[in-house]
């Protein structure tokens, strides 16, 4: 399994999307947030209520859930564990909640920890250029700042995504990676 974190903006979902043209599989995990324009159910994301995730979690099907306190209302996120099985050659987006948690309930050993990074700024540019609102713009920044802090021990590498790369190249690089890691892990 190949997981990548990092803070709000830094380019993951781009590159995940590049990693899957690259032959790598998404794992599709679930929220309750609102859909954003061009994303697509059960591709983007499984899209469902507050209620059914309710029963999801009190079903036991989550690795690991989280929730986010927006200006537009509380969102919950979750990694269903039937999601996580057969593991090589897919590509998944945390928190570092969820990296945490399901460090907890599932062997890592073999997993890949990519944490991408950008300098604020430039994530701030790229929040207010997608259209996200202000005040959320900086909920997330502040929240981001504290949820990182200390995430250096559940990482293995760290990527710099300052726009000098296309989401492309970056890919490319985390893909060559992940491959000779999957061969050292055999």
């Amino acid at each position: 399994m190949l997981a990548l974190i990092g803070k709000t903006a830094t380019g993951k979902d781009s590159i995940k999307k590049e990693l899957v043209k690259l032959g790598m599989d998404s794992v599709v995990t679930t929220t309750t947030r609102p859909m954003r324009e061009g994303e697509v159910q059960d591709i983007s994301y499984h899209f469902i209520d507050k209620s059914q995730f309710r029963r999801f979690k009190e079903q036991g099907f989550f690795a690991e859930t989280t929730s986010y306190n927006t200006v537009h209302g509380t969102w919950y996120y979750g990694t269903q564990i039937k999601d996580l099985d057969n593991n090589d050659n897919k590509v998944i987006i945390l928190n570092p909640d969820g990296i945490k948690s399901i460090s907890e309930k599932l062997d890592m050993s073999k997993w890949l920890v990519v944490h991408i990074t950008c300098p604020e700024n430039i994530m701030k540019v790229r929040l207010y250029r997608r259209g996200d609102n202000p005040d959320e713009v900086v909920r997330r920044i502040e929240a981001d700042r504290k949820d990182f802090k200390n995430i250096d021990r559940f990482v293995d590498i760290e990527v710099v995504n300052n726009g000098d790369k296309t989401p492309e190249q970056i890919a490319c690089i985390i893909k060559s990676m992940y491959d000779r890691h999957l061969k050292e892990n055999k």
